[in-house]
């Protein structure tokens, strides 16, 4: 699994970008265990690529986590389901 943290340059100033860039990762890192659990279960190979927008600066660490959560979840369902199409 690769996973990348990527904020445009557009985004407000270097401060604000690499908080959000370690606010991103710790959402990430709070969700990893159960997230690496089902991509090694079902032998998924994966790369994630998390990308801050406009407003993410004005969001919360729960948010993120939130938000991580709900597109991993989907990921995975997604992966399962292009999986059984595949078969």
């Amino acid at each position: 699994m690769v996973v990348g943290f990527r904020v445009s340059e557009k985004i407000a100033g270097s401060v604000i970008r690499n908080r959000l860039k370690r606010v991103m990762r710790e959402a990430f890192r709070l969700m990893k265990a159960p997230v690496v659990h089902d991509i090694i279960k079902k032998q998924l190979l994966v790369e994630i690529v998390f990308t801050g927008t406009r407003s993410a600066p004005r969001s919360s660490l729960a948010s993120f986590q939130e938000e991580v959560q709900r597109e991993m979840e989907s990921m995975i369902q997604k992966a399962v389901m292009t999986e059984v199409f595949h078969e």
